[in-house]
């Protein structure tokens, strides 16, 4: 039988954006699956055949195509077929197929999820072949408008004409996922997008450059109909003027935002808003800015944002002139040193700055090739500064070497990344000629082997501070997957650190116990490995009992702190009385069998080593 598994709402909709792109530009489709010329398949297609199971109400003007969506193909190399008007469809997939989807396109009708299939699953079409079971929606139909003559209208097609228009749809109940379909303005600016889901409020967006963009929110459609949308065409206004800081100097790459009433509670695109930078002279220039009241919003990193209000714009108005101040607000300046205090050019230097009934502001800069940095656009509230420098050891040991030849001769062990850090708390937000010298050896790295000396690639490791130092303080806990089998704990505070490693398929070791800064080689770990018990549980006639629970239980150390405690592990015997558990901790364990129904037994004693597969053992119960 087909496979009944559905893609999510999310991959439905990546792939109709893309058929409905293709299709759109080959001039086949406005939104909803028409009637298509007909496609020959290639030779050896495999073919499917089914029906289409029309809703009630469904409205006689609906013709879906169904399309054979083959997993991995070129979207031109799918096939389409137009259902008969009592819903049966016969669609291929090419020869060299292996899987893919049905899909849907029509004009009310919809799919939930697209039905998955496979080459080597087949339905027999004396049986009906695959049935599709749609559900009824709506659709919305848009028609642009102009007042202009004859001549502009055809030069506003033209401009108009492939756009793209985004509907957005929110679930009305919870639980439901939001949807998003694309479709292209026609060359008669027009566009029809179908299969919408009616649990849904639409809204629909259009943005082209120079043309103010065009909106429509809380569509509610209805099963079966078609709901219409006239979007007049405007050019808006024009905003010309520049950017400059609070002392006059043009500001490059300022965000600029303009929002009005019409704007203000839709949530758009940044393009369709009018979205736009000034330039490497502060200066820009806004088109399709909408009429009446709006409120140009710009905003830098290292300044504080503003915002002009500017009143009774007119359609096709030019407003030049405009300057818009930035304020440089506080600024903390300095230099970051590496550990020989040499400049550390390159240097990442990141700002977080607490403010009371405001967000926490956050920024970062990237140190000159001095070292120099400049966080600007600050309030007033002291910061905290973290500095972080990475580089390969080598260019460590030759940044080193030209202060000190001897250390760039230092042989390297091996290439990696190195990592220098330094946190300053508490700076005033005015502060001058800071001073941060990075400090080595912040970083722990490691690498984790089983005691047959093979790599382990796929593991936890993680850090904990030194028990005594801070009794609340949580591990640092990170997943690796590492062909060489390294980890690398970053950013640990100075202090005594255990470093701990464990995973599936090995049994941990105790933490190594570590003082950071750390400067030593690796931490290894030689870890055993679990084993496994098998065999059959028996009562003391030796008959087998079945559906016994099985536990196996040991002894050892905690991860973290080191206390002994006890762990278990279970599996429910078959009804033979035979049982296989795994992951077992190697060494004395203990098993204890509890039959349905019964008494727990007394601890069977077992001692297993690293990676044992212990096999045939018998469990024979006391009377």
């Amino acid at each position: 039988m087909a496979r009944v598994a559905r893609r999510s709402y999310d991959e439905r909709v990546k792939t109709s954006i893309l058929a409905v792109r293709v299709l759109a530009f080959a001039g086949l489709v406005s939104g909803f699956a028409p009637r298509v010329a007909a496609q020959v398949p290639p030779s050896g297609s495999r073919f499917v055949e089914g029906i289409v199971e029309f809703p009630k109400g469904t409205p006689t003007d609906e013709s879906p195509t169904v399309v054979a969506d083959a997993t991995g193909m070129a979207q031109f190399e799918q096939h389409r077929a137009v259902c008969t008007p009592d819903g049966k469809f016969r669609v291929a997939f090419a020869p060299d197929a292996t899987s893919g989807w049905l899909r849907l396109e029509a004009r009310y009708l919809y799919l939930e999820r697209d039905v998955a299939w496979r080459s080597d699953e087949t339905v027999d079409p004396a049986l009906g072949g695959v049935v599709l079971k749609p559900l009824l929606g709506g659709a919305v139909r848009g028609t642009l408008t102009s007042t202009a003559d004859a001549a502009a209208v055809e030069a506003l097609a033209a401009r108009f004409a492939g756009a793209t228009v985004e509907l957005v749809g929110t679930p009305l109940q919870p639980g439901a996922n939001p949807e998003t379909r694309r479709v292209r303005v026609d060359a008669h600016l027009g566009f029809e997008c179908g299969g919408l889901a009616p649990d849904h409020e639409w809204s629909a967006t259009l943005a082209v450059p120079g043309f103010v963009p065009l909106f429509a929110e809380s569509l509610l459609l209805k099963p079966g109909e078609v709901t219409s949308v006239r979007w007049p065409i405007r050019h808006g206004a024009t905003l010309v003027g520049r950017v400059v800081d609070d002392a006059g100097v043009p500001v490059s790459g300022a965000d600029l935002d303009v929002l009005s009433d019409e704007l203000l509670f839709v949530s758009v695109p940044a393009e369709v808003a009018g979205h736009r930078r000034s330039d490497a002279r502060g200066e820009f220039t806004l088109t399709g800015v909408p009429v009446g009241r709006v409120t140009l919003h710009a905003h830098r990193d290292g300044y504080w944002p503003t915002h002009v209000v500017l009143d009774e714009l007119r359609e096709d108005e030019t407003r030049a002139g405009l300057v818009v101040v930035l304020p440089t607000g506080n600024v903390v300046t300095g230099r970051v040193l590496d550990p020989e205090r040499r400049p550390a050019a390159g240097a990442r230097v990141r700002v977080v700055q607490a403010r009371t009934n405001a967000p926490t502001l956050e920024r970062e800069v990237v140190a000159g090739a001095d070292g120099s940095f400049r966080l600007g656009g600050l309030y007033d509230a002291r910061v905290t500064i973290t500095a972080v420098l990475e580089l390969d050891a080598p260019a460590a040991n030759e940044a080193r070497g030209a202060s000190d030849p001897a250390a760039g001769r230092r042989a390297v062990r091996a290439p990696q990344r190195l990592r220098w850090r330094a946190v300053v708390d508490g700076v005033e937000p005015d502060r001058r000629d800071l001073e941060i010298v990075l400090v080595p050896g912040l970083t722990v790295r490691g690498r984790v082997f089983d005691d047959l000396g093979r790599t382990i690639t796929r593991y936890k490791a993680g850090a904990r501070r030194a028990i005594g130092t801070d009794p609340h303080a949580q591990p640092i806990v990170i997943d690796v997957d590492d062909p060489e089998g390294q980890f690398e704990l970053r950013d640990l505070e100075p202090g005594e650190w255990d470093v701990f490693a464990y995973g599936r398929g090995i049994v941990y070791a105790p933490p190594r116990r570590v003082t950071v800064p750390y400067t030593g080689e690796d931490v290894v770990f030689v870890v055993r490995r679990p084993a496994s018990v098998s065999g059959i549980v028996l009562d003391a006639r030796r008959e087998p009992v079945a559906k016994a629970l099985v536990e196996i239980a040991w002894d050892r150390p905690q991860l973290i702190g080191g206390a002994m405690s006890t762990e278990t592990t279970s599996v429910t015997a078959a009804a033979d009385g035979r049982f296989e558990v795994t992951e077992v901790f190697p060494g004395a364990v203990r098993v204890l069998v509890t039959p349905v129904g019964g008494q727990k037994s007394r601890a069977y004693p077992l001692e297993l080593t690293s990676g044992a597969t212990r096999s045939g053992v018998e469990i024979v119960l006391d009377p």
